[in-house]
C-alpha cells in the first residue's frame, strides 16, 4: 500500500514540477533571451508582492536589509519572495524523500512542514550573518577612514571635499 502511494506522491509532484516549469516559461520569460539572474530577482520580487508582509514588519525589515547593504526599493518583496520560495523548496524536498522512506505520510508530511519552517526561517539566519558581517568590516574600516578624515582637514581641505575623498578612498580600496 504504501509503495502505490509514494508512487503517486512522486508522480504529483513531477506533474506539479512540469506545469510550475510550464508557467514559468509560458508567463514570466520572454522569448527570445537568455537566462540572467535579474529573471530570478524578478520571480522573486513577484512571488514577495504576491505574499506581503504586514507594514510593521516591513519597516524594520527594510532597516535590517539596509543594515545588510540592500538598499534599493525592491529588496523587501524580493527578500518575501526568496523566503517564500524556499520554503516552499524545501518542505517539498523533504516531502518527497520522507514519503519515500518514512512508514507513514502523516510523519512524512510532519517532517515537511518542519523543514518548510526551517526554509522559512533559513533566509533571516543568512541575513543576521550578513548584518554581522558587514558592521565588522565597517567598524574595521573606521579607524582609516578617521584618520584619512583628519589628514584632509589638516591639509586644508574643506569638509565636503575631505568627507567626498574619504568616501572615495574608502570605495577604492
Amino acid at each position: 500500500m504504501t509503495r502505490e502511494f509514494s508512487f503517486f506522491g512522486g508522480f504529483f509532484l513531477l506533474v506539479m514540477a512540469a506545469a510550475g516549469l510550464l508557467a514559468y516559461f509560458v508567463f514570466f520569460r520572454d522569448r527570445g533571451q537568455e537566462s540572467k539572474p535579474g529573471d530570478w530577482m524578478e520571480a522573486f520580487r513577484r512571488i514577495g508582492q504576491a505574499a506581503p508582509v504586514r507594514p510593521q514588519e516591513a519597516d524594520r525589515l527594510r532597516r535590517r536589509l539596509g543594515m545588510a547593504g540592500y538598499r534599493m526599493q525592491a529588496a523587501a518583496p524580493i527578500y518575501s519572495g526568496i523566503r517564500v520560495a524556499c520554503s516552499v523548496l524545501v518542505g517539498l524536498a523533504t516531502f518527497a524523500i520522507g514519503a519515500s522512506f518514512a512508514e507513514s505520510w502523516y510523519r512524512a508530511l510532519l517532517a515537511a512542514m518542519c523543514a518548510a519552517l526551517f526554509g522559512f526561517q533559513l533566509p533571516a539566519l543568512i541575513l543576521s550573518r550578513r548584518i554581522k558581517r558587514r558592521s565588522a568590516r565597517l567598524r574595521a574600516g573606521m579607524p582609516t577612514m578617521f584618520d584619512l578624515l583628519v589628514l584632509s582637514l589638516e591639509a586644508g581641505q574643506s569638509l565636503d571635499a575631505a568627507l567626498n575623498e574619504t568616501r572615495y578612498q574608502r570605495f577604492r580600496t
